[in-house]
Order: structure tokens, then sequence, then C-alpha cells
């Protein structure tokens, strides 16, 4: 569904506000009291189990979390990751009472940490996740969060209500700068040529 129809639905509606749903086909209607608001799907067919996917989830490491500091924490970090020539992934630890954020670009490193409440610690390497899109999901969010991963790092952001899924990113290859050699070397080896030749020519 267009997300400005949505931000437009919201913009009337209150927090205590109660819906009844339903799907007609080509359109998602909202029905409140003696309101009706409908939205035209973008795309139609079948959706994906959610309820599937999330229960095939095996969840290891968790952590609860502050919202207000891991906006920062986040918004912080972004710099460094936008910063370079490619946009980079972050790399998010959970460890030693805290959620680690760190990244590398083309020019530096750069980290920043959350306190937390760890349940169970993330390897030292971690997993790595688009910033903007986590970003996006903690721009809705408030109050407290529980940060839950599995082994491949498959992440699940849940509330009291709602859940948020989000996939990790592969690592980012280091990129590894060819040896340069050395102006003293390259006169060094040219005189060594010189030598060589003048040499042959007197034993000639």
């Amino acid at each position: 569904m267009p997300g400005r129809s949505l931000q437009m639905l919201a913009s009337i509606s209150g927090d205590s506000d109660v819906f009844e749903v339903g799907d007609i086909g080509k359109e998602i209607v909202f029905v409140r009291g003696d309101m009706i608001f409908s939205i035209r799907k973008l795309v139609t067919g079948n959706y994906i189990d959610t309820a599937a996917l999330l229960k095939n989830l095996n969840l290891i490491y968790s952590a609860m979390a502050d919202v207000g500091k891991m906006k920062e924490a986040l918004n912080l970090i972004s710099v460094s990751a936008l910063s370079g020539d490619t946009k980079q992934p972050i790399n998010l630890v959970l460890s030693d009472g805290k959620v680690i954020l760190r990244c590398s670009n083309d020019y530096s490193d750069s980290g920043t940490e959350v306190s937390a409440n760890i349940s169970k610690e993330t390897p030292d390497i971690g997993f790595f996740y688009d910033v903007l899109a986590l970003i996006k999901i903690f721009q809705v969010l408030s109050g407290k969060v529980k940060i839950e991963m599995d082994a491949k790092g498959y992440m699940l952001i849940r509330t009291r209500n709602e859940v948020y899924f989000q996939a990790p990113m592969r690592p980012p290859v280091k990129k590894t700068k060819p040896e340069k050699q050395t102006k003293g070397q390259g006169r060094a080896k040219g005189a060594e040529d010189v030598k060589e030749t003048k040499e042959a020519k007197e034993a000639a």
C-alpha cells in the first residue's frame, strides 16, 4: 500500500481509535464508526505468511534497550556508514551489557554503544545490517524494545504490540591496496642496470 495513504489515515486518527479492517480485492478498507477509508493496493496477490516466518526463527541472542538511545546511536553511526564512496553496513554486537555499533568506511573507523540488558551475547564478530533500514524502524518506536537474533543474524525488534523483522547483510569486503614502489627503490634498480652494462662492456 502507498505509505502516503497510511500517513493520511494516521493524521485523521487518534491513538485510542479502533478500526475494523477488510480486504476487498484491490483495496484495503478501514472502518471507524461512521468513517470509511479505503487504500488501493499497489500489488495484489498472496501475502507472506509472517506467522510461519517468525515461527521458524530459532532466536538465540537478545537484549532490552531504550529506543531513544538506540535512535541517537544509529544516527551517529550512520554518518560513518554513509560518508564513504559507497554505503557501508553497520556491525551490531551484543556484549558486556551493551549494544555495540561499529562501522568502517573508506576514510575512518567509528563506534558507539548503548547500555542494555543482555540476555545472551552474540559472537564477537556480531552481525551486519543496513543502517537506514534500522533507523526507519526505530523512528516509529518509543519506550523499550527487545532485540532478538538467530544464529544467522535474522533480527526481530519487539514492542508490546508490534514485531519488526530485519534481515542481515554480508560483511563488507576490505579493499587491499597494491604495494607502491618507492622512488629510491626505482633509482637503485636503474643504477644497478647501468653498472652491470658498464662492467659487461669493459670485460668485452
